[in-house]
């Protein structure tokens, strides 16, 4: 998905968590904590896309926030137009925002939080 919407214009990017156990290897280290990377294409991507090829890439990123390493992957693969700490801190204010709608959810329901699978229910 992340490929394909991507390539379809130059001013489409994304940013995501890494997730611990990702699979990659280093194309070219920026600094010591960002790094251009090349990681493989799931055989599941590879059937429902043939054309994907064998790797995909990538830059990751690595920060200290409140005390835990936090590791990102985007698509802004220019480390001087996009510092590390900035893009860093673009996933942080992405993730407090959601954690306000969140809250807000929450205090809409009442504190009456009911949920299930069936809609019935």
């Amino acid at each position: 998905f992340l490929i394909n919407w991507h390539s379809q214009t130059e001013s489409r990017h994304w940013l995501m968590r890494a997730k611990d156990n990702l699979r990659y290897e280093i194309i070219k280290q920026h600094s010591k904590h960002d790094a251009h990377i090349r990681m493989p294409i799931s055989p599941r991507a590879k059937k429902l896309n043939p054309l994907l090829g064998e790797y995909w890439e990538a830059r990751l990123i690595e920060i200290e926030h409140l005390g835990k390493t936090r590791r990102y992957i985007t698509s802004l693969m220019d480390s001087k137009a996009y510092p590390l700490k900035e893009v860093a801190m673009l996933y942080v204010q992405r993730w407090e925002i959601e954690m306000c709608y969140r809250e807000i959810k929450s205090d809409l329901q009442d504190s009456q939080t009911l949920r299930s699978k069936q809609p019935d229910l």
